[in-house]
């Protein structure tokens, strides 16, 4: 671990959200502003270019985590100020998911009332920069009429006038024509 980091607190994180691989869970780094969070709280963090949902399940001193090829990223914010799951819900979730072969985030959501969780959407908006490609253009034309909208709305509006949007739109945020 680099020595001149500020963090001085990792966790360990189960992400909110179904996956295959049974107990997975990943250490973020926690910024100096957010070094009140504990085991149990909820807390936004980034999963490759997403911000997800995750349950913060044990704490560690980041100089105690092991060498990593990879660099930690950083929790983006906090939905609790205090623990959302108490210490025996953690008990009976690790339980839970050790017994039924889940991940430790699908045994935690069985203790959030109507199982509902964060609500993640992608608001898309045009850039001020103008693509030279037509159907590029048009997808702009229309998040300068209509900026803020979601996918769905993106393909109600433009119907079937643009091929394969859902791969014209990923190259447009790469190249940052939209975000």
């Amino acid at each position: 671990m680099d020595v001149a980091n500020p963090h001085e607190r990792a966790f360990q994180a189960s992400r909110n959200i179904p996956i295959k691989k049974l107990q997975a869970s990943y250490t973020y780094l926690v910024p100096e502003k957010l070094s009140f969070l504990t085991a149990g709280c909820r807390v936004i963090v980034p999963f490759g270019r997403r911000l997800t949902e995750g349950f913060i399940l044990t704490i560690h001193e980041v100089e105690t985590l092991p060498e990593t090829e990879y660099e930690l990223k950083t929790v983006i914010d906090c939905l609790d100020i205090k623990p959302y799951f108490s210490p025996q819900t953690m008990q009976i979730s690790r339980f839970i998911s050790t017994y039924y072969l889940c991940t430790p985030a699908e045994a935690m959501r069985l203790f959030i009332p109507g199982k509902n969780s964060l609500q993640m959407r992608d608001y898309y908006y045009a850039a001020t920069e103008k693509s030279d490609k037509p159907f590029e253009r048009q997808i702009q034309d229309c998040l300068w009429q209509s900026p803020g909208l979601l996918l769905r709305d993106l393909k109600k509006k433009l119907g079937e006038s643009v091929p394969d949007l859902d791969r014209c739109i990923a190259q447009m945020l790469r190249k940052k024509l939209i975000y």
